[in-house]
């Protein structure tokens, strides 16, 4: 080895970083850890040939799944994909007409924190009826994407994968298009009937989901009681072709989706003054500063022992070289590691305080669908299918849609309205699905603020002789 090279070594290695501020003693001391990573090609029997003029995307296909255990010959570094990226390093999905696209299926759904805190809030509503449910506990969950995981995942395709010159491959995230929650295993784990439960779903599975639960405030303590401890565990469905991918749901106060320590992206842009703070709730042991990064064309995880500690929600100065002198260059993806005190009681009892924080009150009102019973055998129907639209389904205001089913068994639903303005409004539609198993739905959308609707049979042959086939 040149001198040259010893003496950028030796500096390199003899590097000291420092966070200042209230948190003292923030210094390297462990020694480098250097991995490279040894890749091997990805067997590509199942997968679709690249082409010069690849076709639009068409969704994923279930036939053509990739693993990335077949692609790492350090199979404990699969394990690390696991914790620090958002995507599950099993399950990459290529495109049915489009070689060149490949979808990513997230690892699981988790309570969504973040500077603004837990998406989590309790809304109590009145003119709610005595001894029935009047509180709104909405939640939102997310994937634990974190930045630049995209980018490490397209390098290890392309590397795996050995596309022709003029190829770029394309990573996306999984469409949420038949994407279902088991409500009935959720609300088994708090003793709900499912139909107290709603959730909405984003576009993509990188987009959150919105969890509400229709409660009463008995309930409402019962539910962050558990959140507190072993939590809420569910599942979300993915339909794809005649396959399914189950996607876990982990919704605890001690696990987490989200930015966990914010800063690191200014540090990144070579910033001045820049702070690192703990978003969490909880205290923060730094272990070490980590990156994938690219040396030539060799995928290093590499990592600078950093030693120190954060408390809850908290800012400090962080006085450390460019992110050039520390970690390198062609940075691919950059974290702390870090363990956090998730056994802080004090830590668990501000969640549910912030939690509580900001309640709002709005009023709430009961709105009623019937159909006639003697209409399912006259007109030969198996299912009247009744969908809703309105902003009033949603104690946030957002414009949410509610199906409503009903059959010769259930011929009478209730639903609650949010009175955001003093008179409620909402759009429907109606479909009719025969015994004969054909389905008819109006094309146009009915507005209506009238609070009982009776649907018999002169707007169900209205329905059968007028509106298109879905």
């Amino acid at each position: 080895m040149s001198r040259i090279k010893t003496c950028w070594l030796l500096l390199f290695m003899g590097l000291f970083l420092f966070l200042g501020g209230e948190a003292p003693g923030l210094a390297q001391t462990r020694p480098v850890k250097l991995i490279r990573l040894e890749l091997k090609p990805l067997p590509l029997k199942k997968l679709k040939p690249f082409t010069e003029r690849p076709s639009p995307p068409s969704g994923p296909d279930p036939a053509r799944v990739l693993d990335l255990a077949d692609l790492l010959e350090d199979q404990s570094l699969l394990q690390d994909l696991g914790k620090v990226t958002g995507f599950d390093p099993h399950y990459i999905l290529q495109d049915k007409s489009a070689p060149h696209v490949f979808y990513y299926v997230p690892r699981a759904f988790l309570l969504l924190c973040d500077e603004a805190g837990y998406h989590l809030g309790v809304q109590y509503n009145y003119q709610a009826r005595p001894g029935e449910p009047s509180v709104t506990l909405n939640m939102d969950l997310a994937a634990p994407f974190q930045a630049g995981d995209t980018r490490l995942l397209k390098h290890l395709l392309r590397e795996g994968l050995k596309p022709p010159p003029g190829i770029t491959l394309k990573v996306k995230a999984l469409p949420a298009l038949g994407a279902e929650v088991n409500l009935e295993a959720l609300a088994s784990g708090v003793a709900l009937p499912a139909e107290r439960l709603h959730v909405v779903l984003g576009a993509h599975l990188r987009k959150p989901l919105r969890l509400s639960m229709l409660l009463t405030p008995e309930e409402v303590e019962e539910v962050l009681t558990q959140l507190a401890s072993e939590g809420l565990v569910g599942e979300l469905v993915v339909g794809i072709g005649d396959k399914t991918i189950p996607i876990p749901l982990e919704i605890r106060f001690t696990e987490f989706a989200g930015p966990k320590v914010q800063g690191l992206e200014d540090w990144l842009q070579h910033k001045k003054q820049v702070k690192i703070r703990n978003l969490t709730y909880f205290p923060m042991r730094l272990q070490g500063l980590c990156a994938y990064r690219l040396q030539g064309s060799t995928l290093e995880r590499y990592c600078r022992g950093v030693k120190g500690s954060l408390r809850p929600r908290q800012a400090v100065p962080l006085r450390i070289p460019p992110p050039e002198k520390v970690l390198g260059r062609n940075l691919l993806m950059v974290w702390f590691d870090f363990r956090l005190d998730t056994s802080c009681k004090e830590c668990l009892a501000r969640i549910q305080q912030e939690v509580r924080r900001g309640v709002s009150l709005t009023p709430t009102t009961i709105l009623t669908w019937e159909v006639i019973p003697s209409t399912f055998e006259k007109m030969g129907l198996y299912k009247v299918v009744v969908e809703l639209r309105s902003r009033g389904l949603s104690a946030s205001g957002k414009e949410t849609t509610k199906v409503l089913a009903f059959s010769p068994e259930e011929t009478h639903q209730e639903v609650l309205l949010y009175l955001h303005e003093k008179q409620p409004r909402y759009l429907y539609r109606l479909q009719v699905v025969t015994q004969d198993g054909e389905q008819f739905r109006q094309e146009d959308w009915q507005q209506s603020d009238r609070l009982t609707q009776i649907i018999g049979k002169k707007q169900l042959e209205e329905v059968l002789f007028s509106a298109k086939t879905p």
